[in-house]
């Protein structure tokens, strides 16, 4: 990873959309949310330390996720598939039970 403050993403507008709907849900994930909130400030400018502090994350944290949207866009937000054992549930049954 490169050191020193990279540029911040620069969203297109479907991007921009999309992230932006994430990062004020309250039936996403909470990991999913707090990741798009990264990305939004970070595409407002702010410095990674700054991000951090606004939304209680670690700068380090900040870093991970500017950089993997620069690098994959908005699909680099959502968790990747780990091996081991598959889920006994779906997303849909997870949002069905499990909301507020």
């Amino acid at each position: 990873m490169p050191r020193g403050r990279q540029l911040p993403p620069v969203l297109s507008d479907e991007q921009s959309a999309q992230v932006t709907a994430s990062a004020n849900s309250s039936s996403m994930p909470h990991a999913l949310v707090q990741r798009t909130r990264i990305v939004v400030a970070c595409a407002e400018g702010r410095t990674n330390a700054e991000v951090a502090t606004r939304l209680g994350a670690s700068p380090a944290a900040v870093g991970k996720w500017r950089h993997r949207f620069i690098e994959r866009g908005v699909e680099s937000l959502h968790d990747e598939l780990l091996p081991g054992r598959p889920r006994n549930y779906d997303d849909a049954f997870i949002q069905r039970h499990c909301t507020r």
